[in-house]
């Protein structure tokens, strides 16, 4: 029915829209990531300088310059693995609106906002999935069964016929003639087909109800990994990115002043790194959370 068509579309449209919003995350994360990079090379082109003076000077090992140009070879090799994440997001961003798949996509800005996920997250659960086109499929296979087995049930009982028919004499109609007909079927013939449609009506039924809490179990699972992502990002950007920069400096005066060693400098300048990162995948994996949402319910943030 037209009802049924225009959810199934719905259910499409989201999906199609669940996946742009996934591969802008990720084109978004690659562009951070790539931002991150380049700030940590800057990084660790720094410790290079501060190793090759101290080594110049006599008072560091020349192995703390192996070291920095080690560091400095592996971030541009992460660098080329970027470019390539980068790429294949665009070709998956070009394919579903519609571009040829060379063409180049811009660095995003940001990310969409998702402070009206909770809303309609809300909205689904209250009304237990019924604005869901995942669910308005069901239900009209729901009404079709039901119909089915309504028709049945009315194949059971005999249908009765009653005709009039004038009755000429000579030029005249001065009788009428009452036809009476019974349509009898075969009972145990049309018992079988109404019980097959009862049965396929209590198998939708529970379909439906299986569809019901599969679709709230998915949405609360999209629920808590939107809000644990939050949570993590919140951390990382209010605690231990701080702490891994201030980590960084110190490390970095006590490198200069010989009190600490070269893998020391390292490790704080990949904390750094780490740092950011983590905070960028937590952003991330808040959008995925909500395409997650809208896949499978069809309902749109």
């Amino acid at each position: 029915g037209h009802a049924a068509a225009q959810a199934r579309a719905d259910l499409t449209l989201a999906e199609l829209r669940a996946m742009l919003r996934a591969a802008y995350a990720e084109l978004y994360a690659a562009h951070m990531a790539r931002g991150i990079n380049t700030e940590v090379q800057a990084l660790v082109h720094d410790m290079g300088l501060s190793a090759s003076k101290r080594y110049a000077n006599g008072i560091a090992a020349q192995q703390d310059v192996i070291k920095a140009r080690t560091e400095q070879t592996m971030l541009l090799a992460e660098a080329q693995e970027l470019n390539g994440r980068y790429a294949r997001a665009s070709v998956i961003i070009n394919s579903l609106v519609g571009d040829p798949l060379d063409t180049p996509v811009p660095a995003p800005a940001g990310l969409p906002q998702t402070s009206s996920f909770m809303d309609a997250w809300k909205g689904f659960e209250q009304s237990e999935g019924n604005n869901s086109p995942a669910l308005a499929i069901a239900d009209r296979e729901v009404q079709q069964r039901r119909a089915s087995r309504e028709l049945a049930a009315r194949e059971r009982y005999p249908d009765l016929t009653v005709g009039v028919t004038p009755v000429q004499t000579g030029t005249s109609f001065d009788t009428w003639e009452l036809m009476l007909g019974v349509n009898v079927p075969l009972y145990g013939g049309t018992r079988a087909v109404e019980k097959e449609q009862v049965a396929m009506l209590a198998a939708a039924e529970d379909q439906r109800r299986a569809k019901r809490l599969s679709l709230r179990a998915a949405a609360a699972e999209a629920r808590v990994a939107y809000e644990a992502a939050g949570a993590r990002q919140k951390l990382f950007d209010e605690q231990l990115l701080l702490e891994s920069e201030i980590s960084y400096r110190s490390a970095i005066a006590g490198y200069q002043g010989g009190q600490v060693d070269f893998d020391t400098l390292i490790e704080a300048g990949r904390q750094i790194r780490n740092a950011r990162l983590q905070s960028v995948d937590a952003a991330v994996q808040q959008q995925m959370a909500v395409a997650q949402f809208e896949r499978i319910t069809g309902v749109q943030p």
